[in-house]
């Protein structure tokens, strides 16, 4: 916990605190410089900028998203990098595009997040934001089919579900029309009187001058300003000006109002009309001086048909402020959020991941095949060379196939799982809750073993249903190998997760799961082919490359978690228990440090799409 500092309280210490905050991407680009930032408790800050100014990676910064280069983060008075699990449960997060599950309903998608951020009274909190949103009678509908304004409004409500001390903005009101925006602002001074700090990021400048309490303008990475709208435009345009449509008009009045020690210049339009004319006189800040003014008119026998005072809009103050500043490049290769014309047509022409998923069972079959022809192969060649009977244990090769089979399905939907979240822009929305790494790559493992358990069991009772219709013996050592490939089951789905984390995309994960069990046939078949070879000089190259691919096979066989359950069956036939314990060990050891890897590598590559 940060100290608070001399004159700070629990009250007024600020939500949000930068000092020096620096994001340099590795090709020199300056995306944030030296970023001072404060946002205080309670207040809507306007967190503004062109295009490319460093809005969304300071943003992203601050929810843990993007590391920094350099420099000092504060969150609710704890020092950045702060634990997701105590801070990030306070913060509610809104961004441009609202990535969605395309095939949960806005009323599902709500109850997932409510239970993320363990919402007590979940459901009746949904029903609350949905009706103030107007998306009660679509919540049924699935999030792929809600129009673009809906399902931003979907994502309000997801960050408004856990009543969130701090909410985090980034163009809330984008594809809304103007009941939409309203039923946003109204949402937002409901919270700020709540007490909920708000720090926003909009282009739409209006809004953004009618709700914020303070704004800080971004520019080429750097905070150009800083403070309420009025005193930002006093600053640029140290004066205001009032305009007088007055009839009765004498030309005594200029003289008169340029005389006045508040009045710096005085401009006459008369539109031809003598006893007409419409006035710009130019005031120094301080008090109201239209009293003033309307007593001196009405003293010279003027009428004020109409006056207005104009200050320094936001607009202006944005517009000269960032004018002669022209914004930074984002940098090559590094993900914005925004996609191009080109890859939104692709994306358009594809069938969003779906052919992906048809593919599965095919791909999974067909390495399926391939894979357990060369260990049963294998297997069988040990039964021969123990002198063992494939009738002494009827069920092992079948039970070894169908877990195979089971297992390669179950890594081709681990590969798939963190790329296509990653993919869907999914995973960074998990990522602005209570998750980390650990948590998301964990709970991910947990839920694909316990689909193969429910499986494993139903193996088990069809092959007890067959040994007693068949009379076949079922003995014990069958719990030994169903105890062995539930292990193995959790190497396979940690190797899925670790190659997914690796990629961005559904197919190349698919891709790198077939190379490498392409790797693992190649070098079998390699290993088995050149074994039976009879080299009678050893000298040979021939020799060099069977003694080689022998011990590529070996290497193989102990980071291989099918060669695991190979030994482990073919143990359990032998009646080896020593050998058969070597291989369930070998197969906690490969999901430990697969599992390990796979953090790593998604701590290392972040969760951007």
């Amino acid at each position: 916990m940060a100290k608070q500092r001399d004159g700070e309280t629990a009250d007024s210490q600020p939500v949000v605190r930068t000092v020096g905050l620096v994001k340099r991407y590795r090709d020199g680009v300056n995306a944030v410089q030296d970023l001072d930032l404060t946002v205080r408790r309670g207040e809507i800050y306007g967190f503004l900028g062109p295009n490319g100014a460093g809005k969304t990676t300071t943003l992203l910064m601050l929810l843990g998203i993007e590391k920094p280069t350099g420099g000092r983060m504060e969150l609710f008075g704890r020092v950045a990098p702060v634990d997701p699990f105590a801070v990030n449960g306070r913060i509610g997060v809104v961004g441009e595009r609202q990535y969605l599950y395309d095939d949960l309903s806005a009323w599902e998608y709500l109850q997932l997040f409510g239970r993320l951020y363990q919402v007590a009274d979940v459901s009746t909190r949904a029903v609350e934001l949905l009706e103030r949103l107007g998306l009660h009678e679509f919540r049924r509908l699935r999030a792929r089919d809600h129009s673009r304004g809906m399902q931003q409004k979907l994502g309000l409500a997801r960050a408004l579900l856990h009543r969130p001390e701090l909410l985090v903005l980034d163009e809330p009101v984008s594809g809304l029309d103007p009941q939409g925006i309203r039923q946003v602002r109204e949402l937002l001074v409901e919270e700020r009187a709540r007490g909920t700090t708000i720090l926003i990021s909009s282009h739409i400048l209006s809004e953004v001058e009618r709700t914020a309490d303070r704004v800080g303008i971004l520019c080429g990475g750097r905070l150009v300003a800083e403070d309420t709208v009025a005193r930002i435009g006093a600053r640029l345009e140290p004066g205001l000006s009032i305009e007088l449509d007055v009839e009765q008009f004498s030309s005594g009045l200029v003289d008169s109002l340029r005389l006045q020690p508040f009045v710096t210049a005085v401009d006459v339009a008369t539109n031809g009309r003598p006893e007409q004319a419409l006035l710009q006189v130019r005031v120094i800040h301080g008090p109201d001086h239209r009293r003033d003014i309307s007593s001196l008119v009405a003293s010279h026998g003027g009428l004020i048909v109409q006056m207005h005072q104009r200050q320094l809009s936001l607009e202006d103050a944005f517009v000269r402020l960032t004018a002669d500043n022209a914004p930074l490049p984002l940098p090559l290769g590094v993900p914005s959020g925004e996609v191009s014309t080109g890859e939104s047509a692709l994306r358009a022409a594809s069938p969003s991941g779906r052919g992906d998923w048809l593919l599965g069972p095919y791909v999974t079959m067909s390495l399926g095949m391939l894979v357990t022809t060369v260990v049963v192969r294998g297997h069988l060649d040990a039964l021969v060379r123990n002198n063992i009977l494939v009738v002494a244990d009827a069920f092992s090769l079948p039970f070894f196939v169908a877990a195979t089979l089971a297992m390669l399905f179950l890594a081709l939907s681990s590969a798939a799982m963190v790329a296509r979240e990653r993919e869907q822009g999914t995973l960074e929305t998990l990522f602005y809750g209570p998750v980390d790494p650990t948590t998301y790559v964990l709970a991910k493992h947990l839920a694909h073993l316990a689909v193969y358990l429910p499986i494993a069991l139903l193996i088990g009772l069809l092959f007890t249903s067959v040994a007693v219709m068949t009379g076949l013996h079922l003995n014990g050592s069958f719990a030994l190998e169903l105890l062995l490939s539930v292990a193995t089951t959790a190497a396979v789905v940690a190797l899925g997760l670790l190659l997914s984390t690796l990629t961005r995309s559904v197919r190349t994960a698919f891709a790198l799961f077939a190379a490498l069990t392409t790797l693992f046939l190649a070098v079998r078949f390699g290993s088995d082919l050149l074994s039976g070879v009879r080299v009678a000089n050893n000298y040979s190259p021939l020799l060099f490359a069977r003694d080689g691919a022998i011990w590529l096979d070996r290497l193989l066989g102990l980071v291989s978690p099918f060669t695991a359950l190979e030994n482990g069956v073919d143990a359990v036939v032998r009646g080896d228990p020593l050998a058969y314990v070597g291989a369930l060990t070998l197969s906690l050891v490969h999901c430990a440090v697969l599992l390990a890897a796979a953090v790593w590598v998604l701590q290392r590559r972040g969760v951007r799409r």
